[in-house]
């Protein structure tokens, strides 16, 4: 299922914020000197591709929201907080958690500093193998046999003779090749877990797993044992290919269940009914004995706490081992958008959504599961989805597919790129057969992606360079200026594929992936997306991850008093080994992030 972009953010009661607000307001005039960015620093902005999902819908391609920064957008400490408050009735930690569990056009991009040009890819400090080898590997399986009401996501309902409908042969053997093209021209040699999503990525063939989880192995990149998961939409056709998918490599599954709500369902326009679900999850238990997650969403027009809780008891009863939850969100542009404006559809107000999330927290709790991440519940460090955590820790992923996101520490050839002719040398014969099919096709928007950059070319280099393993000096580095010069160099790409199927093949035809869309990013701006993603996890951004993208400017130097009022609050604990938030810091974060975000760009000027 794909509902990973739609839980933004969750409500906070409006008794947190009153037994907060007085205290916070006091502590902001004594402890923050200077005024910090205000809450639509953390605006959604919506941009074009597919969707994506995490333990609950992961998939990185859908219509991704992105969290832009603004130097200029500063206020006073006091109206700073009051505005954060005053929009704390949601909060961006839900939010934040579609933006990191997923690579694709759904993927957000949290970029909270605005970017510099850099001229090139040199880095003083190189990225340690640890870092630089592994990653994580996304598929997006871009169709769906419906849309649900609530689905803004870039997803396609196959017709015959639709311009995006692709034939399976041609589809699965175009993204064989991307993921193939992919791993070689990266330095990852281990895939720690594949995620197939989407779109509805059960619909499709066994035997695309097959395809690719036989690439990775003949590569030797896929780590013995690694989790490989299937997003599943739980109808009875699906429910009797689950078998066929564990015999192609599945592991694990992640059912998009959303409600045990006859007439829920049948608002958010699921194509599965309540028994189909349970069948589904009763089928999955004796396949996947402890690998399966359940998603779930709240704030639907019908749900009370009463009624909420007993709704979480019974997935809890069905499957204990983990379970997602996310809060029904409006987007502009869908039938659920537009039922809404015509009063026809009413959801529950901002308090309310608050009170259902604090309520599923603690039915959770007392069954059992403790919440290792702000909507993902597990009962066991085990059961604990291993792909999720690498989007939440920072780490590489490769994102496959039409639509799909990366975050990737790229090589760079030295000279001219090869000649389309010797660049398709090795592509299958059904890729050229479906782009022969769909030769009348053409972008609506031109490629930017550039597959060489001169500028960035080390020039006495050889013929490959990796772009983070420039040598330099190890010594940490006294002079303010030299660390912000360190902080601002570029040591990743941010890469969007093409959305449209269709597009996706051709790009990947011309140069064996479906790239559309390349950032350059910083160190400060990977070290940014951590921060955000990382306090939303249990275990919270470790001093370890964090040096790995600002090894000149440790954890404890940005952050040692400095907290001031979040620590005073009890919102935030800062200790020699990581900065988290929280039981109480994580129904807060959308307030304090952008706290966090100033203090480090204060350390930069």
């Amino acid at each position: 299922m794909n509902v990973l972009l739609l839980p933004h953010s969750l409500p906070v009661q409006s008794t947190m914020i009153s037994k907060w607000q007085s205290l916070i307001v006091k502590l902001i005039c004594c402890y923050h000197p200077t005024p910090f960015y205000t809450s639509h620093t953390l605006s959604h902005t919506k941009a074009t591709s597919s969707h994506t999902h995490a333990t609950a819908s992961h998939t990185p391609s859908s219509s991704s929201r992105t969290l832009t920064s603004s130097h200029s957008a500063f206020h006073s400490p006091i109206q700073s907080f009051n505005r954060s408050m005053t929009k704390l009735s949601r909060i961006s930690s839900l939010w934040h958690y579609h933006s990191f569990h997923t690579h694709t056009a759904s993927f957000a991009d949290p970029t909270p500093f605005p970017t510099q040009p850099i001229p090139s890819y040199t880095s003083t400090t190189p990225l340690p193998a640890s870092y630089t080898t592994v990653a994580s590997v996304y598929i997006h399986w871009p169709y769906c046999r419906q849309r649900c009401s609530y689905c803004n996501f870039v997803k396609f309902v196959p017709h015959p003779g639709a311009r995006w409908t692709l034939p399976h042969d041609v589809l699965e053997d175009a993204i064989v090749h991307e993921v193939k093209h992919s791993l070689q021209h990266s330095h990852i040699t281990q895939v720690s877990s594949v995620f197939f999503g989407g779109g509805t990525p059960s619909l499709a063939r066994p035997k695309m797993v097959e395809k690719v989880l036989r690439v990775l192995q003949s590569e030797g990149h896929l780590l013995e044992g690694a989790e490989v998961t299937l997003e599943v939409n739980p109808t009875s056709l699906e429910t009797q290919t689950l078998r066929e998918f564990k015999e192609a490599g599945i592991n694990r599954v992640s059912i998009g269940v959303q409600s045990f709500d006859a007439a829920a369902l049948k608002l958010l326009h699921r194509d599965h009914s309540v028994k189909e679900a349970k069948n589904c999850l009763q089928a999955a238990q004796s396949l996947f004995p402890g690998r399966i997650s359940v998603d779930l969403m709240f704030g639907l027009p019908h749900h009370n706490t009463e009624r909420w809780e007993r709704e979480v008891q019974e997935a809890v009863a069905l499957c204990c081992d983990h379970l997602s939850l996310y809060q029904l969100t409006v987007e502009k542009g869908t039938a659920l958008y537009r039922q809404v404006m015509a009063g026809e559809v009413r959801l529950p107000e901002q308090d309310q959504m608050a009170d259902l999330y604090a309520v599923a927290v603690q039915a959770l709790k007392e069954a059992g599961l403790y919440r290792y991440e702000v909507s993902n519940f597990a009962c066991s460090q085990s059961t604990e989805s291993i792909h999720n955590k690498g989007y939440w820790q920072g780490q590489q992923y490769i994102g496959v597919g039409p639509g799909a996101h990366s975050r990737v520490v790229p090589q760079v050839w030295k000279g001219a790129e090869k000649s389309t002719k010797q660049r398709n040398a090795g592509l299958d014969g059904s890729i050229a057969k479906g782009i022969r099919e769909n030769s009348e096709i053409r972008s609506n928007t031109p490629s930017l992606h550039s597959s060489t950059n001169e500028s960035a070319v080390n020039k006495s280099s050889d013929d490959m360079t990796c772009l983070a393993h420039v040598p330099g000096t190890e010594h940490r580095l006294e002079d303010s200026s030299c660390t912000s010069t360190m902080a601002h160099q570029v040591i990743r790409e941010a890469r969007v594929n093409a959305a449209d199927p269709a597009s996706w093949l051709q790009e990947t035809l011309k140069k064996g992936n479906g790239i559309r869309k390349t950032d350059h990013q910083t160190r400060v701006v990977a070290a940014s997306e951590y921060l955000a993603s990382g306090l939303r996890t249990r275990k919270g951004v470790t001093a370890e991850r964090w040096d790995v993208f600002l090894p000149y400017l440790s954890l404890g130097e940005v952050f040692v008093g400095e907290l001031g009022w979040l620590e005073d609050a009890g919102l935030v604990h800062l200790s020699s080994e990581r900065l988290r938030a929280t039981e109480e810091g994580l129904a807060l974060l959308d307030a304090i992030l952008p706290h966090l975000y100033n203090i480090l760009h204060d350390h930069l000027r």
